[in-house]
């Protein structure tokens, strides 16, 4: 069986893009082992600063493919990428326009028909790919961004059309789904379907820890208010006055919080027990775990929430707050491995569960948990999953 996936994720060690998409290239690589012929197509925007395309672009764009078409559909790891010029201010509707034709490109240059398309992230590349193949379409959703993107009523009637045109529609959470169906106002349907992303613990072993005592905590994640962490300071600032004054946080990531952490942790005279580390390969987070006793991880909303499956393989209990991927990926484990808050807890109540929990976490089945982790999400139970989908469909 063949299978194109197309993707605007997709990691390019080449290009710096070490982890974009890494779930999708799990799942190809997964199914290339089980026998499938997998093709990977990335249509890659870029933006001209004119309301529209210049025709001499698109016309050069269209010689160069035809006399070299390696120049124009770079190859790497077995993928293609697609170049794809766009406006500088282009609506969904012409990102979706000009993915067709450059699309309709690649496909007069290099001819290939597969059995199924598989599109990765429904929009702009889905609503484009129904209109140029005859194939099934298979849509698999990841990203938390439809609930904003379609307020927009354009983008959330494409996307209502992916979703009825596809053979199987795919959320990688329960929790999403739920949400696409309340953004669109759409009754989740028989081609509805939920099959979680391949998770690679190879880099994170299990490793049992003589004592955890909560002193050393850390937080794997983009410094954004939406990922809870200006909560979370406020917690390990609780925690650290009324019940641990040794506790130090480490943080793993960057973005626009980083000098409000600090300007607070100087405020709050905890500066030299705060630790930005920023982004860190995943080799160097493993051995980090190695060194922690605790991750707290308070984002209000996630789709997946892969970092504290990792860290939960890696031996480190985990506590979080009702968001969506923590209730879909471990809440059942949560008594082996963790603590799960209501997401109206304050930070003082936060601060006070962790004390009153923290005396029982030698009871915890830190061990058997990672195993369970390991096997739900591994390839081979993923792609059994996928199989009996693109069965269905064909």
């Amino acid at each position: 069986m063949k299978i194109n996936v197309l993707t605007p994720w997709y990691p390019d060690e080449s290009l710096g893009y070490t982890y974009s998409g890494i779930f999708v290239k799990r799942q190809v690589e997964a199914l290339q082992l089980n026998g499938y012929d997998v093709s990977v197509e990335i249509p890659k925007l870029y933006k001209h600063p004119a309301r529209s395309v210049p025709m001499q672009i698109i016309n050069h764009l269209t010689k160069l493919a035809e006399d070299k078409p390696s120049k124009v559909f770079r190859r790497h790891n077995g993928s293609s990428t697609v170049p794809t010029p766009i406006p500088a201010r282009a609506s969904m509707l012409q990102k979706v326009a000009s993915i067709k034709e450059t699309l309709k490109l690649k496909q007069m240059i290099e001819p290939s028909q597969a059995d199924i398309n598989h599109v990765h992230v429904a929009l702009p590349i889905a609503p484009a790919v129904m209109d140029l193949s005859e194939s099934p379409l298979i849509v698999t959703e990841h990203s938390s961004h439809v609930r904003h993107e379609c307020q927009v009523p354009e983008v959330a009637d494409l996307y209502r059309r992916s979703i009825t045109e596809a053979k199987a529609f795919i959320c990688v959470s329960r929790f999403l789904q739920n949400e696409i169906s309340r953004t669109l106002n759409i009754e989740i349907g028989s081609t509805w379907k939920i099959v979680p992303n391949i998770v690679d613990f190879s880099a994170f072993h299990y490793q049992h820890k003589s004592e955890y005592a909560c002193k050393s905590w850390v937080y794997v994640g983009a410094l954004y208010e939406s990922k809870g962490v200006m909560n979370l300071l406020k917690t390990f600032n609780h925690f650290r006055a009324n019940y641990e004054a040794d506790a130090q946080l480490t943080l793993i990531g960057g973005g626009p919080l980083e000098e409000w952490i600090k300007r607070y942790s100087r405020r709050n005279r905890i500066d030299h027990l705060v630790d930005i580390r920023g982004p860190v390969r995943r080799e160097d987070l493993a051995q980090i775990f190695s060194t922690k006793d605790l991750m707290v991880h308070l984002s209000p909303y996630e789709t997946f929430g892969i970092v504290s499956l990792e860290a939960i393989a890696s031996g480190l209990p985990v506590v979080s707050i009702k968001n969506g991927g923590s209730e879909d990926t471990w809440e059942d484990l949560s008594e082996m491995s963790g603590l799960i808050l209501d997401p109206s807890a304050t930070h003082k109540e936060i601060s006070d569960s962790i004390e009153k929990w923290r005396s029982g976490i030698r009871n915890l089945q830190l061990k058997d948990a990672s195993e369970i982790l390991r096997k739900r999400f591994s390839g081979d139970v993923i792609v059994t999953q996928l199989k009996e989908i693109y069965e269905e469909v064909l």
